[in-house]
């Protein structure tokens, strides 16, 4: 499946119904594993995907990844593997990084702060991190 073009900061959106061989929503024996290939087949990033509505939804799965600085621009292919009554399945999936944005995400939360000296933008970005910016430069 296709999942479409994003750039670096953006959160792709990784869903998987767990399915036996007769295609009927079932739970596995493990949560889902998720693997992110580039172009080459060098592996980006490694995960497992948390379940979806548990007792609504029966082998729901979904995971948004961050696309941070381990990511190029570029093809890239995601493989999901689990397991169903002793079957070992998997699903692929690809999506494209394009040029722009940044590993760090949009921000979150941002802060004027004026102290006498100077004056400070503080704010904290969708990767977790804190950036200060100080107006004039030192």
């Amino acid at each position: 499946m296709y999942l479409g073009r994003y750039m670096l900061g953006e959160w792709v959106p990784f869903k998987v119904v767990t399915r036996s061989t007769a295609r009927v929503p079932s739970s596995p024996t493990a949560a889902p594993t998720l693997r992110i290939y580039d172009a080459a087949g060098n592996t980006v990033a490694t995960s497992s995907m948390p379940i979806y509505q548990k007792n609504i939804r029966t082998g729901t799965f979904i995971l948004e990844k961050l696309l941070d600085s381990s990511f190029s621009a570029g093809q890239h292919v995601a493989l999901i593997e689990f397991t169903v009554g002793g079957n070992a399945l998997k699903e692929l999936h690809h999506f494209e990084v394009i040029a722009g944005g940044h590993s760090q995400g949009a921000y979150l939360g941002i802060h004027f702060y004026r102290p006498p000296h100077a004056d400070y933008l503080v704010g904290i970005t969708e990767d977790g991190s804190t950036d200060r910016r100080k107006n004039p430069k030192v």
